[in-house]
């Protein structure tokens, strides 16, 4: 069972790296919601949460003429692990994109139904628009399949290549490094709290940025050194030589340096830094799926550390995450079985020397790790997003200890418990407060 909840967290990490830039998604039988990557609603034009997450509700948008095609794609689950389609869904405005959808089976029950699913979905709209072109106008071959290539290798926001092409152009790069005994490296960019200034100026606003910041990496990436963007924010240079890491290290900061020039859009002041980590080819991987992950760990060392800076990945990086991963597992484990305790410290009264409430301190005594500290396990928590299920974990246990101590007729006592900001966010944290004072 150990080694098939390693797999699946790997599929897990793998699954979102490589299918950066879609919306991914992920279902449990046991909930029965998917669990989305963030903005999906924008892909239906609805803003966040504006609409549930339930697969009914997706269902509901699917266009009247492929529902059968997507019945029949559901109950090919039962004897696929792997498969994809496209199908219609209706925008909120009134029109239909098209969808592709890929679906990977996870993990099965006994009877072979299943347990979790992993999911893409793709706006191809454009792609299958150019295709009907294609079909139909067939005087104009060569344009329409320069456009679906341009579609297919290149984004459409910035120009830049996107993650397919500069894929399969490291992967030559690096090819070329082991045969001439050369070193290369590829930086990870990031922009920092892009996120903020989206939802502050708006989608419209954000892509100006996007555009903008792709014409300066692009700008500052001339020669052999390519570039690309391969997400919503998120860029890649690539670096094919260099004699000394002196030289990548100046190239990075010229990149920090050229984009935080980027003072005025439209009338508009802001503030742009960025992260960035780094990976080195050939001695750190020989394939760019590694080397790109090897790159994104760091720029998100670089996020945890303070942001507009950026580091070299190692591979203590990796051990971290997975010891992240571990704990992170066996604190749902933790939770489940009920393993966790609280400490209840007392705060006295100066005045009358007698107890006046007390604090609720959450503590974690593993079988075999021992005693995991809070400031370890609760950023986790925050982190895979398990913290309302702590949470509501600690606010149960601590209001069911202070009816204990009333049924055995000790005074009234105030007690108090940490809250995570996270738990705040979450819409229903008045109603989880509430049921537990019941």
């Amino acid at each position: 069972m150990k080694k098939q909840d390693d797999r699946h967290h790997k599929e897990l990490i793998t699954f979102a790296t490589v299918e950066n830039g879609y919306i991914y998604w992920i279902w449990k039988r046991e909930h029965n919601n998917i669990s989305y990557s963030e903005n999906w609603e924008r892909l239906l034009g609805y803003r966040e949460n504006e609409i549930s997450n339930s697969p009914e509700e997706w269902i509901k948008h699917v266009a009247d003429e492929d529902l059968k095609h997507i019945h029949e794609g559901i109950s090919s689950l039962l004897l696929e692990d792997e498969f994809s389609l496209s199908y219609k869904v209706k925008h909120s405005q009134g029109s239909h994109i098209d969808i592709l959808t890929r679906i990977k089976v996870i993990s099965r029950d006994e009877q072979g139904k299943p347990l979790c699913i992993l999911g893409t979905h793709e706006d191809i709209t454009e792609v299958t628009k150019i295709k009907k072109e294609l079909a139909t106008n067939q005087e104009n071959f060569e344009l329409v399949y320069a456009k679906l290539e341009n579609c297919a290798f290149y984004d459409s926001l910035t120009g830049l290549p996107n993650r397919i092409n500069i894929e399969t152009k490291l992967n030559m790069i690096i090819s070329d490094a082991i045969s001439n005994s050369t070193k290369g490296a590829v930086l990870f960019i990031d922009l920092d709290n892009f996120k903020n200034l989206n939802d502050t100026l708006g989608h419209s606003f954000g892509d100006e940025v996007i555009t903008k910041v792709g014409e300066v990496i692009k700008h500052i990436c001339h020669g052999d050194v390519s570039s690309a963007r391969v997400g919503g924010d998120e860029f890649v240079v690539v670096i094919p030589k260099f004699t000394h890491i002196t030289e990548v290290i100046d190239f990075t900061k010229k990149i920090l340096k050229s984009l935080e020039e980027i003072r005025t859009i439209n009338n508009n002041d802001i503030n742009l830094s960025t992260s960035i980590g780094i990976s080195i080819f050939p001695e750190q991987g020989e394939s760019s799926t590694h080397l790109l992950k090897y790159a994104d760990i760091a720029m998100h060392k670089v996020k945890e550390s303070g942001k507009n800076n950026f580091k070299f990945y190692t591979d203590e990086m990796t051990k971290e995450i997975e010891n992240k991963m571990e704990i992170q597992k066996h604190l749902i484990k933790a939770i489940e079985k009920n393993e966790l305790v609280l400490h209840y410290q007392p705060l006295i009264d100066a005045n009358t020397e007698s107890v006046d409430s007390v604090e609720a301190l959450i503590r974690w005594y593993h079988p075999t790790k021992g005693m995991i500290s809070p400031l370890v396990f609760i950023p986790i928590a925050e982190e895979f997003g398990i913290i309302r299920d702590l949470g509501t974990w600690v606010l149960n246990t601590a209001c069911m200890q202070n009816k204990e101590w009333s049924d055995k007729g000790f005074a009234p006592i105030k007690v108090s418990i940490n809250v995570s900001p996270l738990q705040l966010e979450q819409g229903d944290f008045v109603v989880v407060v509430k049921n537990a004072l019941k």
